[in-house]
């Protein structure tokens, strides 16, 4: 399957945490028309305010942008429960979904496939590796087992990856592993634009990957004027 996004670089817009369809209607309006945006992702709390199907037909009154679908605890339960949802959140209109599986590799393969037989990208992604309680920093992703997820990823011909931003040496360890595939990489971890691409690490140079922004931009008085700076600091093709 090709990538999700045809651009190689861009800057997918993250509605996490956003829970009205006027802020969601209001940041579509001002981003849809600029070619830097490459995808735009939803989360679960739209989803269960209004429905996944009033969700993206919102979505489609502004643009015909990839739609993604995160939900956090996707991939780490029953099969049934895969190909249910996988069946929900291709009927809504979705373009893809995210999977942050840690329940092993069986759970992984049947999540992933249940998702590929109805033509859904899968982005994959591990636990989080941020801040613990007290604000030191988390270093799990140090651990060998942060990296299965990924690289059991690649066996089921998967190549989309959505990755922490602030562990350079995770990046550089995963285009290590791998390389063989050209992998693409979904960043987070961006909260302001200034901050950005200095604090990208300089292990994706040369690689293909999309910046995912959420409430540095959607909170803004003026979404778009942040979009465009964030697609300004963006890469030549």
């Amino acid at each position: 399957m090709d990538p999700l996004i045809t651009l190689r670089h861009s800057l997918v817009i993250g509605f996490d945490g956003i829970s009205d369809l006027g802020t969601f209607q209001k940041v579509l309006a001002a981003t849809a028309d600029l070619s830097g945006v490459g995808a735009y992702k939803v989360d679960f709390l739209l989803g269960l305010r209004y429905g996944l199907t009033e969700v993206v037909r919102c979505a489609l009154e502004h643009t015909s942008k990839p739609l993604i679908y995160e939900h956090h605890t996707a991939g780490n339960s029953l099969l049934r429960d895969a190909e249910s949802f996988s069946s929900q959140i291709a009927e809504a209109g979705f373009f893809a979904v995210t999977l942050f599986p840690t329940a092993g590799s069986l759970a992984q393969r049947q999540w992933t496939f249940a998702c590929q037989k109805k033509s859904l990208h899968v982005l994959t992604g591990s636990y989080f590796a941020d801040l613990q309680e007290g604000g030191h920093p988390d270093h799990s992703h140090h651990n060998p087992s942060y990296c299965l997820p990924f690289t059991q990823a690649v066996g089921l011909g998967l190549r989309e990856f959505i990755i922490p931003g602030h562990h350079p040496g995770l990046v550089g360890r995963l285009r290590h592993q791998l390389a063989s595939i050209h992998p693409v990489f979904y960043v987070n971890r961006f909260h302001q634009v200034a901050s950005f691409p200095s604090t990208l690490p300089q292990e994706l140079h040369g690689l293909s990957w999309h910046v995912l922004v959420d409430s540095a931009l959607t909170s803004n008085s003026d979404p778009r004027h942040v979009a465009e700076e964030y697609i300004r600091r963006l890469p030549d093709p």
